[in-house]
């Protein structure tokens, strides 16, 4: 492959693995983080602390073939060194405000780490078999597919570990039949990428007709909804796509009128925050719309627009600016 292209070998794995990564997922770009070196200054030679850190890499995938895609990964690469240095305070302080803003934990989800330049292999191909498999020990590690390329050259030799929540024994190690499929079949000529099923036998995650894309990840409103309610005690709830598609919305029913004063929306949030991060599928709602009652549709979102609005806001802060009550509506 790296012959027919004149692509480094590296970035011909990288091309396939981001290109296997994206098609299991179902995303348009593979974000991954491609630990580097972090002794790139000779006063830290000696230094006594990580000797990586992580790059992260973002690669879209939507070209037609595997050449078009090999084309566009060595500038991302580029793009994810060259960012690669970064202030680890900052950088956790960001993370701990996304956490409370979109209620996900920070994951290194998908990892390749490539530490093939340290091998002493070399010489001619030797004889043996085509593909050969072996398990290792079961662990458990913060990530949920992770890859370490041991070797390039003359043989090909990939450590994977994968999250067993997402991937049983046999799509384990069908992704990386499938990973070396791949590049079998572009060493021949360019791959359609609309083809990888057929070419390596992995296929794209099932999901049920109610998940969307929002922010960057698959969500499932319903799910976002029951933890909602159980957040809030068994309030009835409704989470939709808001009308951008680039977001949720969440109807939230308050008993109003001499039931007592309804929550006001950061008080929502801290609700659903205390259940949240850590659960697959769920996101924060970017708006929370607090209206009196359930409508008797409660599965129908213009049911819900059609109740006495009470209060409304992206509860991020403990006082909403653009909170609306029925006081200002008068």
């Amino acid at each position: 492959m790296a012959e027919r292209t004149g692509g480094l070998p590296s970035t011909v794995l990288l091309t396939a693995w981001c290109a296997l990564v994206a098609h299991r997922t179902g995303q348009d770009v593979c974000v991954a983080a491609v630990p580097t070196s972090n002794r790139f200054h000779d006063r830290l030679a000696r230094a006594v602390n990580t000797v990586s850190q992580d790059a992260l890499l973002a690669l879209d995938v939507r070209v037609p073939s595997f050449d078009a895609l090999l084309a566009k990964a060595w500038g991302a690469a580029l793009d994810a060194y060259r960012h690669s240095r970064f202030d680890a305070v900052a950088l956790w302080e960001m993370i701990d405000r996304t956490t409370f803003e979109r209620g996900s934990r920070f994951a290194r989800d998908v990892v390749l780490n490539d530490v093939s330049a340290l091998s002493e292999a070399g010489g001619t191909e030797p004889d043996g078999p085509d593909l050969e498999l072996g398990r290792g020990p079961s662990q458990v590690l913060p990530t949920r597919l992770l890859a370490f390329v041991h070797e390039t050259a003359p043989l090909l030799r990939i450590g994977l570990w994968a999250d067993p929540a997402l991937f049983a024994p046999d799509e384990t190690e069908g992704f990386l039949t499938g990973l070396v499929r791949l590049l079998e079949a572009a060493a021949e000529g360019d791959v359609p990428l609309a083809s990888l099923t057929g070419v390596t036998g992995v296929r794209p995650v099932e999901r049920g007709p109610d998940w969307i894309r929002v922010d960057g990840s698959w969500v499932s409103p319903p799910a976002v909804a029951d933890a909602l309610v159980g957040a809030l005690g068994g309030v009835p709830v409704h989470v939709t796509a808001d009308g951008a598609g680039d977001g949720l919305t969440a109807f939230v029913a308050a008993g109003g009128g001499d039931s007592g004063t309804p929550p006001a929306p950061a008080e929502v949030h801290a609700a659903l925050m205390r259940v949240l991060p850590g659960r697959p599928g769920v996101l924060a709602p970017r708006r929370y719309v607090i209206v009196q009652g359930p409508p008797e549709e409660a599965d129908r979102t213009d049911a819900w627009l059609r109740r006495p609005l009470l209060t409304e806001g992206d509860g991020r802060t403990p006082a909403d600016p653009d909170t609306t009550t029925n006081a200002d509506l008068t």
